[in-house]
């Protein structure tokens, strides 16, 4: 063993907060030449192969690829990261583990061609050991078991002995992008925390240990130096870079809880406030109990996480990213409910997070009503949708032991957690409690599917990868992207084309009656972008001419034309003249610039914690969602429509402008969170209206807009709404088509138009006072024809009487009253009625009182709406069901006395 004299041997005093940790990062770097760029959306632009930024470098992947340049060569960043899927999984280790969380922090510093192995090492070391004040004599750290650069570097620049520098295997210390790309090896930087009198930060010697294992828990692994100095080509061979990488990242969250002196994450001031506050409420102080312990860790991590994706504009949703909102809350209020809350409380922790680091992500801020608001109601359904999930689970649970079985198959289990909310766990514990199992392997199955549904919910990178050869070829001729003219022409005579696909394989022509793809060198067609359609136009070449049905851009800038030859050949290395149909682009740009007058109206009239959420602008129409927590009723939404209208009458000059980014945002500037910007940004402004950083097209005055008419308003997602729309003549034809149809009612009410409603109002009350009378007068002939012949429809099933007959003219109600009627009418029995309407069976079942201990309504209902197709349910004197087979019902009425009989024999 080696002791060393711990004259570190407790944090530094005072004690660094978390913030201060942040910030001492970002300055250090900051200081060496850095550039501190702002953290990414947790939303990632433009990679469609994550569902969530998981790593500082993944607003940097174009820059590591080669597609892309920065005006810098050094950053440092502090980025919000999401793992909550694929191999960065961590949810089920959170509560019970003290350092893994679904949303945390990454501190990282890049090098892009700069410095390399040398420089991150010493600066990494020396910000450890100098700015944080840890002591050296803990820090351990792990090298590529072939990287002998980086293992003398580690000798040499920071004196580590050998035995402190441990060589690891290419599962725990070689990084790669994917199967091709740049990789390399990495190194990291682990501390050890120690055991007995010498845990960190207790005084006394530091006394190394025997066989260092770095899985071991005293180690926690505080940093990783990632050396990208190779690419790989797919095949197994990798070729040295030109110009190595330098990519690290350390977590907020396990630095902070070693620089303040304690053992777990959730101990340092980035928890315990969250913590606090719900121990407080629930009356359950933390570190008594390690169960209350665990659900109090999973509420503090949850409430971060989703706080920070509402605001970047995730919703609660059943696919996708939003299944992972909805998961996250209806777990972290599960947990909450073994605390004893059996009401909403996970809003006010995520409103909490709000007040906690709402100074350093004004993002939070912003949101904080839609973050409480959405939060409440998501687990206000959770609260109430687990009482359903019980009643279900006890129908489950009947139909089980009336097989004869023992334990709740997989498929119901999922159907219990998929659609009624109910968790698996809590189904577990149901199942205890009666004596059953759960099939958790057939859950698991269905739950499998259900993820691929979600994966499958967005686009994933195929398409791009279809293109990889064809980029890969131009990027070694020189062309990297395609200068776009768009803005201000429509067309080009002398564009040459530079590539051609037919299907996903680069080829040299493509013939007449063939679709494929085209990349120009210079194109007029916007790509689609910002919610806005790609072009559309025409190709002419000397020997071919082409249709273009779509135009995007692929990652680095190259602009994809996707074309439809219709006469000749398009080849390689062609010289063709591009035109953009005008017309459609200038009904695409009226309603562009109308979403961004309709946004600074919104954020007016319903407060600014409106978000942009997505949007379509296409020729047609325009769609634009937005974050906002209650339905817009139709007075705002006539205000909407009158606040754009001026600005269009106003016809404001439009003005375009590029500046630094930061300059932009301190003007006053939206920008929206999941957007990538560089250092500088195009900004557009309708000057005392609205003003954007936006790199679509739009008319050059508000005033060639139009008209702007409202056409749809509605719900897409827990606190996320829509709004469409409609511009220029479009919206003119929608008026006038109105004012048709008004005056066709006006006609046949014979009214005037200020009337129309009051005259509409009276029509619709004598309706309905004629469908009642109608009604009543079907209810008594149904009670007259049914009592006169009762004696003919009941029949005795083990001394019970029993009633079935099949009724016409009813709807549900009218059948319930007149069970209600017969059950009077026999005194003591079983009344079944059942009406067929529109070709479906409608079955009721009542049961008097003092018979309903015996057999219930809802057994019996059960067994008949199987008979039709169907299913239903209800009370013990009263049920329900329906079946979409009409046909069907008199053979069911048939069989009522033999599923009574089953039900009072047992037999």
């Amino acid at each position: 063993m080696t002791q060393h004299d711990d004259n570190r041997s407790a944090p530094q005093d005072p004690v660094l907060s978390s913030v201060e940790v942040r910030q001492r990062f970002l300055e250090y770097f900051a200081e060496r030449g850095h550039t501190v760029v702002g953290s990414g959306s947790l939303i990632p632009r433009d990679d469609p192969t994550l569902l969530f930024t998981n790593a500082g470098m993944n607003q940097f992947k174009e820059v590591f690829l080669g597609h892309e340049t920065r005006s810098y060569v050094r950053a440092a960043t502090s980025q919000k990261c999401m793992r909550v899927s694929g191999k960065h999984n961590d949810l089920e280790n959170v509560g019970p583990s003290s350092f893994h969380h679904t949303f945390f922090e990454m501190l990282g510093n890049f090098s892009f061609g700069d410095y390399f192995k040398a420089d991150a090492i010493e600066m990494g070391w020396e910000l450890l050991t100098e700015g944080y004040g840890l002591p050296a004599e803990r820090l351990w750290t792990s090298v590529y078991e072939e990287d002998d650069e980086a293992f003398e570097l580690w000798k040499d620049i920071v004196g580590l002995p050998d035995h402190r520098i441990l060589r690891l295997g290419k599962k725990d210390n070689y990084w790669s992008m994917g199967d091709t790309g740049p990789c390399g090896p990495c190194s990291e930087i682990h501390f050890d925390y120690g055991v007995g009198d010498f845990m960190w930060p207790s005084g006394g010697t530091y006394v190394e240990p025997e066989n260092a294992d770095l899985e071991d828990d005293r180690f926690v692994e505080l940093w990783n130096l990632v050396f990208m100095q190779f690419n790989a080509d797919g095949s197994g061979k990798v070729e040295p870079l030109p110009a190595p990488n330098i990519d690290t990242g350390a977590g907020l969250e396990r630095v902070t809880a070693v620089v303040q002196g304690v053992r777990s994450n959730y101990d340092t001031d980035l928890f315990r406030p969250l913590i606090a506050a719900v121990a407080e409420r629930a009356g359950r102080p933390y570190g008594v109990d390690e169960p209350s312990d665990v659900a109090l860790r999973v509420i503090a991590d949850h409430c971060r996480a989703t706080a920070f994706l509402l605001a970047d504009g995730v919703s609660p949703a059943n696919e996708g990213r939003g299944y992972v909102v909805r998961r996250l809350i209806r777990r972290a209020v599960r947990f909450g409910m073994k605390l004893g809350f059996d009401t909403p409380f996970f809003n006010e922790a995520a409103v909490d997070v709000v007040a906690l680091m709402g100074a350093i992500y004004p993002e939070l801020r912003r949101a904080e009503e839609l973050i409480a608001r959405v939060t409440f109601a998501e687990e206000d359904r959770f609260f109430r949708t687990v009482a359903d999930g019980t009643r279900v689970f006890e129908e489950v649970v009947e139909e089980v032991r009336s097989a004869g079985g023992d334990t709740i198959p997989g498929d119901q289990a999922f159907r219990l957690h998929d659609t009624y909310g109910l968790p698996l766990e809590l189904t577990r514990e149901f199942a205890e409690d009666v004596g059953l199992h759960v099939d958790e392997g057939g859950f698991q199955a269905a739950m499998e599917d259900q993820r691929r549904r979600a994966r499958a919910a967005w686009k994933g990178g195929d398409e791009a990868a279809a293109y990889q050869a064809l980029v890969a070829k131009l990027a070694g001729q020189g062309i990297e992207s395609t200068t776009f003219i768009g803005y201000t022409d429509f067309e080009r005579e002398d564009a040459k084309v530079v590539g051609l696909l037919a299907g996903d394989q680069p080829v040299e022509a493509l013939e007449s009656g063939h679709s494929g793809a085209m990349i120009v060198d210079v194109t007029p067609f916007y790509s689609e972008s910002g919610g806005q359609v790609g072009d559309r136009g025409e190709v002419v070449a000397a020997e071919g001419r082409a249709i273009v049905t779509d135009t995007h851009r692929l990652p680095g800038g190259l602009v994809v034309h996707s074309v439809e030859v219709i006469e000749g050949a398009l080849c390689v290395d062609d010289e063709v003249r591009l035109e953009v149909d005008a017309e459609r682009r200038a009904q695409t740009i009226r309603n562009h610039t109308a979403t961004h007058l309709l946004n600074a109206a919104l954020r007016e009239r319903l407060g600014e914690h409106v978000r942009q959420a997505g949007s379509l602008v296409a020729p047609d129409h325009m769609r634009f969602d937005f974050s906002h927590f209650e339905p817009v009723d139709a007075d705002q939404l006539a205000e909407l429509e009158r606040d754009v209208n001026a600005a269009i009458r106003a016809d404001i000059e439009t003005q375009i402008s590029e500046m630094p980014y930061a300059e932009a945002i301190e003007q006053g500037a939206l920008a929206f969170f999941g957007d990538k910007y560089g250092d500088v940004v195009r900004v557009v402004s309708v000057p005392g209206i609205s003003t954007e950083l936006c790199g679509g097209i739009h008319v050059e005055r508000s005033g060639e807009i139009g008209t702007f008419v409202i056409t749809k308003e509605e719900s897409v997602a827990a606190g996320t709404r829509r709004i469409e729309a409609i511009t220029g003549a479009a919206a003119v034809e929608s008026l006038q088509r109105q004012r048709g149809m008004l005056r066709r009612v006006m006609a046949e009410l014979k009214t005037s138009e200020d009337e129309v409603p009051d005259s509409v109002g009276r029509l619709l009350s004598r309706v309905k006072a004629t469908e009642r009378d109608n009604e009543e007068l079907r209810m008594r002939l149904a009670e007259q024809a049914t009592a006169a012949g009762v004696d003919d429809h009941v029949v005795e099933v083990e001394g019970i009487k029993l009633l079935r007959r099949e009724v016409e003219g009813l709807d549900a109600g009218g059948l319930r009253r007149l069970a209600d009627s017969m059950k009077n009418e026999i005194g003591s029995g079983i009344v079944v009625l059942g009406a067929c309407r529109d070709g479906k069976a409608l079955i009721i079942v009542g049961v008097t009182a003092d018979l309903s201990g015996r057999i219930k309504a809802g057994d019996i209902i059960g067994s008949l709406a199987k008979l039709v197709g169907g299913g239903g349910g209800g009370k013990p004197e009263m049920a329900q069901a329906g079946g979409p087979d009409g046909s069907k019902l008199p053979a069911a009425l048939e069989k009522a006395p033999e599923i009574v009989n089953e039900l009072l024999t047992g037999r």
